[in-house]
């Protein structure tokens, strides 16, 4: 009975243990989506930091007028890159609206998914 009685203590101490060293190792990091829309008016650019990354606000109009400028992804990538922002993911929205006079409107937008550490 001790010996059931201690294995089962043991094993309880070892599973509290492990899951308390993961949680304690994960990393926090601030996140940011890049938006690239090819729609009938164009090619536009866009940024979201969301509201818990704060820089000063003439820092972070400065990134988003940047943004705005650029024709295409690779070009958000490596700017973002420079900023010290890691790229995580891309993914690719197709969007179809019809019109009045049946002619469907298609766009394309690609959002870039990036991370930096706290």
């Amino acid at each position: 009975m001790k010996k059931l009685f201690f294995l089962l203590v043991i094993t309880t101490v070892l599973i509290c243990s492990s899951t308390f060293g993961q949680s304690q190792t994960q990393n926090k990091f601030y996140y940011a989506e890049a938006v690239m829309a090819s729609t009938s008016d164009g090619i536009g650019c866009n940024i979201d930091f969301g509201k818990d990354y704060v820089i000063p606000v003439e820092k972070k109009d400065e990134i988003i007028k940047k943004i705005r400028e650029f024709k295409n992804g690779v070009d958000i990538v490596n700017y973002l890159s420079d900023l010290g922002w890691e790229y995580v993911d891309k993914q690719v929205v197709f969007e179809v609206v019809p019109r009045i006079n049946y002619q469907a409107v298609q766009s394309r937008y690609w959002i870039y998914t990036f991370r930096k550490l706290k």
